[in-house]
């Protein structure tokens, strides 16, 4: 008995060591200039430790080499991610060959967690082609300019707002603010609402949709768990908000 547990340990041992170690000369194999990956964590652990911003990360990315047209990074767990910079190469992906690649990376299973499964930035063949289609005229330049319109009426209510404001009250934190502008922009060019969360500031709009996109450690974690160990994730029946927050939107 003791020599098929000790057999049963090994294997495990060996199969998680695989499973996170296999892809770490990935880009080396192939010649392509790549920045080395911490196993299980990839080049993710900045983001992950919340040391750096996903915006400073693909900076620094972007910069591992100034000649080379695509560099190699790591995604969690050691996930081989090319990331491209010559513009003549995005433009032969984006546009020349865009049936080769039109989908995107899928994060979240959309049957485990809709809301984020089934969103622009997840849903993948022919549902993303379908939404392709019916999205299209909502992107036309009169559309555009009734968004403007739209967007310049959110604008005009916070600067009305924050001139109103009693000195004392004029130290504010910027990105609270802005956040909250942002917020009625979407409600009001998206979902086609009035919510004004200068004046209102806990208008559930606002509330639900701050706690559905905040980038906390819970949320990362499940993130990871949603992207290395997807098996554990359905068997769990993880979900990445609460089912109010799902609900309401």
């Amino acid at each position: 008995m003791i020599y098929i547990i000790t057999l049963s340990a090994i294997v495990g041992v060996l199969g998680v060591y695989y499973y996170f170690f296999k892809n770490l000369n990935y880009f080396k194999k192939y010649g392509i200039f790549y920045k080395p990956p911490l196993p299980i964590l990839g080049n993710m652990g900045p983001l992950i430790f919340r040391l750096k911003s996903s915006a400073e990360l693909a900076k620094e990315f972007y910069n591992l080499h100034s000649e080379a047209k695509y560099v190699g990074v790591f995604d969690i767990p050691t996930r081989p991610v090319i990331m491209v910079r010559d513009l003549e190469l995005i433009k032969s992906i984006t546009l020349k060959h865009f049936d080769t690649f039109p989908d995107h990376r899928n994060v979240v299973d959309g049957r485990q967690d809709p809301l984020f499964g089934t969103n622009l930035f997840s849903i993948r063949g022919d549902t993303w082609r379908q939404t392709r289609s019916i999205l299209t005229p909502a992107f036309t330049s009169s559309k555009m300019k009734g968004m403007f319109k739209l967007m310049s009426e959110c604008g005009g209510d916070f600067s009305t707002f924050l001139a109103q404001l009693p000195p004392e009250q004029r130290m504010m934190q910027m990105r609270d603010v802005f956040t909250r502008y942002t917020n009625d922009v979407i409600a009001t060019c998206a979902f086609g609402i009035s919510v004004d969360s200068m004046k209102n500031p806990n208008n559930e709009f606002y509330v639900y949709g701050k706690e559905a996109t905040a980038l906390t450690i819970v949320a990362l974690i499940k993130v990871y768990i949603f992207r290395s160990l997807p098996w554990l994730a359905r068997l769990i029946n993880l979900r990445l908000i609460r089912q109010e927050v799902a609900d309401f939107f």
